[in-house]
């Protein structure tokens, strides 16, 4: 008997299922395109509203409104520079926080940069990637730490330097550190335990299940903050 053979088709693979993989390989790269799209809507929506925020800033000559509506507007700038990056190709999922975390200190230098106010601020960043979330909340959190360390660590109208590093110690673990060489904590420091800004760090920090370290002496002030992600 002679048998007859095709080597065209893979006898394993059933042509209704090669179709449906392409089906859902096509419908799930339009879900990604649609997402990313979303994401550069919402970062453009976002630079907006901190337009308006400048608005309001030019408006106001109440000291204490302005810095309110100034660390309002960098938090925006914070999660807007987040979708920016969750609408680049290859980043729907895991945020890159070498890339990102510059891009926060860099519009925190710019707002600190002043005559009055002079600050330098360096980073330290290992590459590491984290979820969305833990990247928005670390973020956030920075944001804080180190605008209370601008505002309180040095005297008014002497400049001042702000270390802040984040460090992958092991897998799967991350180590914050945000640090100055400024006059240290006093009992009576308004920017202990107290405040907006505070109680958003104690609550970031327990989302993120992390620990936070405090050590304050004369020679400046060191925040440690260490969690899994």
């Amino acid at each position: 008997m002679v048998g007859s053979y095709s080597f065209d088709d893979d006898p394993g693979k059933d042509p209704d299922h090669q179709q449906q993989d392409t089906g859902i390989g096509q419908e799930s790269e339009r879900v990604l395109v649609l997402v990313r799209e979303a994401n550069h809507r919402i970062a453009n929506s976002l630079t907006l509203a901190a337009a308006f925020v400048d608005l309001q800033m030019r408006d106001s000559d109440d000291p204490l409104t302005n810095d309110a509506l100034s660390r309002t507007r960098v938090q925006i700038d914070t999660i807007a520079e987040l979708h920016r990056l969750l609408a680049i190709e290859g980043c729907e999922s895991r945020i890159p926080m070498d890339d990102y975390l510059p891009k926060v200190i860099g519009a925190l230098q710019t707002l600190w940069a002043t005559p009055q106010t002079s600050r330098c601020l360096s980073l330290s960043c290992d590459r590491m990637d984290m979820e969305p979330q833990e990247a928005l909340s670390i973020s956030v959190i920075t944001n804080e730490l180190v605008t209370n360390a601008c505002k309180h660590a040095y005297p008014q109208g002497l400049a001042g330097r702000v270390e802040i590093t984040l460090a992958r110690p092991r897998p799967n673990q991350f180590l914050l550190v945000v640090a100055d060489h400024g006059t240290g904590l006093g009992l009576s420091d308004a920017s202990v335990g107290h405040g907006l800004g505070s109680a958003i760090i104690d609550r970031l920090v327990s989302s993120l299940g992390a620990t936070m370290h405090v050590d304050s002496s004369a020679g400046g002030t060191r925040i440690t903050i260490c969690g899994q992600g």
